[in-house]
């Protein structure tokens, strides 16, 4: 209950549930219990108990970790691409998710959603990332997936402390967030969304129970992405500022390695030099198929100090 005439927010206790709590927009994706400034002649017309800072600092979660699970994620990602091609403001996505910009719902999803590398959020503006395009593609969902899932510091513990096993019953797994950092208050909640992020990310083995990563592909030429079409970013001393392909299509990965070699006559060391073909034959096996199974290997000699003795004369 609130004073007549104002609109404040406050924290109603029971032994064992809390509500009125808001999920911070971005800070780390996880439930904060959070008192909004309430002046002390409404607060005590109220008569509710509200929370002191000091107590409101407990409540934070030392570890990071979702109030959603990923497949919710995937769904805000996928409207934002459907309806926005990939970018709107908060109120629009909002709009279209059929939810309040300022409520707990949507912010809860918003935050999940940058934690699982799928958006970023700056300022007013939210815009998908690469990782959130890749979730949406089919054919490289599963990859993006297994990714996504081990961005999120909690999962990623509880992976490396877990991985090759069953996982324990969901009282233990409680128990072992609590000592990750999780809330007391907040466990049940990151139980739920880590158990079925883990589900949904294909973490579970459906024929053993066993808690491992999935079999997936993974993007050897991952390293070398394409040049950015709307900004020009800045490039190493000597490096080209485009590469003229004469008309001639070029997958991505090959045009970004095009677009970073120098200019002809510039100092170019061997060990750049190295580096620029490690990355060329990975984005070889990626784009083209070849016959046999050879492997390309690359690496930086020096010049031997012996001399050189030719054949007796």
């Amino acid at each position: 209950m609130t004073a007549k005439g104002t609109r404040k927010t406050a924290l109603h206790f029971s032994e064992d549930r809390v509500t009125g709590m808001k999920c911070s927009d971005i800070w780390s994706g996880c439930p904060k219990m959070e008192r909004e400034d309430m002046p002390e002649q409404a607060e005590a017309n109220s008569g509710v108990r509200t929370v002191d800072s000091t107590r409101q600092q407990r409540e934070r979660s030392q570890i990071r970790f979702p109030y959603t699970d990923i497949g919710q994620a995937i769904e805000l990602t996928r409207v934002l691409q459907d309806k926005g091609g990939g970018t709107a403001e908060r109120e629009q996505l909002a709009a279209w998710m059929d939810q309040s910009a300022a409520g707990g719902t949507f912010r809860s999803r918003v935050s999940a959603a940058a934690l699982f590398d799928f958006i970023r959020a700056d300022g007013t503006s939210i815009n998908i990332t690469s990782l959130g395009r890749k979730v949406l593609d089919g054919a490289r969902k599963d990859t993006a997936l297994a990714k996504a899932f081990l961005k999120v510091p909690l999962f990623l513990a509880m992976f490396e402390k877990h991985s090759g096993y069953p996982l324990p019953p969901a009282a233990a797994i409680e128990r072992q967030v609590v000592e990750f950092g999780v809330p007391d208050k907040q466990k049940e909640r990151a139980r739920q969304t880590f158990s079925k992020s883990a589900s949904l990310a294909g973490f579970i083995d459906s024929s053993t129970g066993r808690f491992v990563k999935p079999a997936v592909r993974e993007d050897r030429a991952e390293e070398v992405e394409a040049p950015d079409k709307t900004s020009e970013p800045d490039k190493p001393c000597g490096a080209r500022s485009g590469f003229d392909s004469g008309g001639k299509h070029y997958h991505p990965f090959i045009k970004g390695l095009l677009d970073a070699l120098p200019d002809p006559g510039v100092d170019w060391p061997h060990r750049e030099r190295a580096k620029w073909l490690r990355l060329a034959a990975s984005a070889f096996d990626f784009v083209y198929k070849a016959d046999g199974e050879g492997e390309i290997e690359i690496k930086e000699v020096r010049a031997s100090t012996a001399t050189h003795e030719g054949p007796p004369s």
